[in-house]
């Protein structure tokens, strides 16, 4: 027997324009918003299904993903600081 879940839940964030090339182009890194984005989904993800996980392995994986997100969100602003100051 087969079971499927499906989820009523929407994806945690609309598809970005251009995210297709990020992923599929291994000669090019994906962009700060493209890794945002993965990350955000990531940690939704985690916190709306992570009853699958120990809690102390969802704890952990909850920390990593939010300090991760934290390093990406500065990287975007602290470029955008010095975009906006040129």
């Amino acid at each position: 027997m087969c079971i499927t879940l499906i989820s009523t839940m929407p994806p945690p964030y609309a598809p970005m324009a251009g995210a297709e090339q990020s992923e599929g182009n291994p000669g090019n890194p994906p962009s700060l918003q493209f890794m945002r984005q993965d990350t955000e989904r990531m940690l939704w993800m985690l916190e709306h299904q992570g009853h699958l996980w120990k809690p102390a392995m969802r704890d952990y994986l909850k920390q990593e993903i939010r300090l991760l997100l934290n390093n990406i969100i500065r990287k975007i602003e602290e470029g955008s600081d010095s975009s906006s100051s040129q």
